[in-house]
């Protein structure tokens, strides 16, 4: 780094030293002894050695100081992580080499120009963040997509935190693309194994109604043949067998809308996700005599990614359903709970399993860890629940045990 030139300085303070010694000096008495002129004399000496000194250190800590500054702007502008100084408009004030290369342009072309037009539609998402940030004292992160010139689109995690002042805040960009192309495969694993039960549950709910749509088929061939088929009979036959072939296609578009993959985040109400989660299970509910009660207390809308939630609470329900039969419970229940706490929406998920072991609880949420034994479990369910409600939907997901068993809070 450069240090300037240190000689101008050197005599801008021996004028100022000039000046104040000429004007003791017309106030001061002149010594009066040789003793006097010999003390004086010693006492100088001494004092010009003590600035010596200080000049000594003075030097030293400038040259520490200029050191640990070099450091502290190489660690900044190499670090991996983009970091970027924002105001309240989210003008871009400073930012590292790191975060010029997220962005894709050169530094200086940066400063000054609206950090969201490198955003794709943050029109509202990113002010909202930019608000959350300022009206706060805590580090507030989001997730948003980030658009380069000349660049493939990155997923990048932003982590922000208003400066003592409030006039600005520093933002942390965090490149995580590979790490959602990750989450991503291991959800499409997840689905994919989920996929053989779901498929399992649609020939459950095709069963019966198969069933009835042959006998309402052959019954019109007896009635035929006994003489008895009119045109009333006929069309009473007619319309119970496209009422079974209507319930049967809805079961396939109710099945379609839960491999499907969420691209934009939308305005949509818990309990409706809730209400299809508890369709999907509906059959294999009621043949393990699994009671689900569904408590509402008017969850409010929410916005983000209605089939990921879906997936989440699936995964914890069958998760609950699991631990039921495995521990034999002689009247299983699971009660959803849906309401709101401090203006955020909340969901619970509670059994009367008997809780879970003190032992594991703390690793429930690991990635391919499962308690279920001959390679029934993935061990991805739960981990992938929480990856989804954390990272995609901005909320929290916990366990704990209550009397009796076990609960699972969602948070959004």
């Amino acid at each position: 780094m450069k240090r300037g030139n240190a000689a101008p300085e050197s005599l801008r303070l021996r004028r100022q030293a000039e000046n104040r010694l000429r004007e003791e000096v017309l106030t001061m008495p002149p010594p009066s002894t040789l003793e006097e002129i010999k003390r004086l004399h010693h006492e100088l000496q001494v004092q010009q050695i003590e600035l010596e000194i200080q000049n000594e250190e003075l030097h030293q800590a400038k040259n520490e100081v200029e050191e640990v500054l070099e450091r502290f702007v190489d660690l900044y502008d190499f670090a991996p992580v983009g970091y970027v100084t924002l105001d309240h408009r989210g003008t871009i004030r400073a930012l590292n080499l790191s975060g010029a290369t997220l962005l894709g342009e050169d530094r200086a072309a940066l400063i000054g120009r609206p950090f969201r037009f490198f955003l794709a539609n943050a029109q509202t998402l990113f002010p909202d963040f930019l608000d959350r940030v300022f009206s706060g004292r805590e580090k507030e992160s989001c997730e948003m997509t980030l658009l380069s010139p000349g660049k493939t689109p990155r997923t990048v995690r932003i982590e922000a935190l208003a400066s003592s002042s409030g006039e600005e805040c520093r933002a942390a960009i965090i490149d995580v693309t590979e790490s959602r192309q990750k989450d991503f495969l291991l959800i499409a694993q997840n689905r994919l194994a989920a996929m053989g039960e779901m498929i399992n549950n649609i020939a459950h709910q095709w069963r019966k109604p198969l069933n009835t749509l042959g006998l309402t088929i052959q019954q019109l061939l007896l009635s035929y043949d006994q003489g008895a088929l009119d045109r009333g009979a006929l069309e009473e036959s007619i319309q119970k067998s496209m009422g079974l072939i209507k319930h049967m296609s809805q079961t396939i578009d109710d099945f379609k809308n839960y491999f499907k993959t969420d691209k934009e985040k939308v305005q949509f109400k818990v309990q409706e996700v809730v209400a299809r989660a508890l369709l999907l299970l509906k059959e294999n509910c009621s043949s393990l005599e699994v009671q689900i009660q569904v408590i509402d207390n008017d969850g409010k809308s929410i916005y983000g990614y209605p089939n990921e939630l879906l997936q989440a609470l699936l995964n914890i329900l069958i998760n609950a359903i699991d631990a039921l039969m495995e521990k034999a419970e002689p009247h299983p229940k699971i009660t959803i709970t849906i309401g709101n706490e401090m203006n955020r929406s909340v969901i619970s998920i509670a059994d009367n399993g008997g809780g879970i072991s003190d032992e594991i609880i703390e690793q429930i949420f690991d990635p391919y860890f499962t308690t279920k034994k001959d390679g029934k479990g993935t061990g991805i369910g739960l981990y992938l629940s929480k990856t989804i409600i954390e990272k995609s939907m901005g909320g929290s997901l916990t366990a704990h045990n209550i009397t009796g068993g076990a609960e699972f809070r969602i948070e959004l």
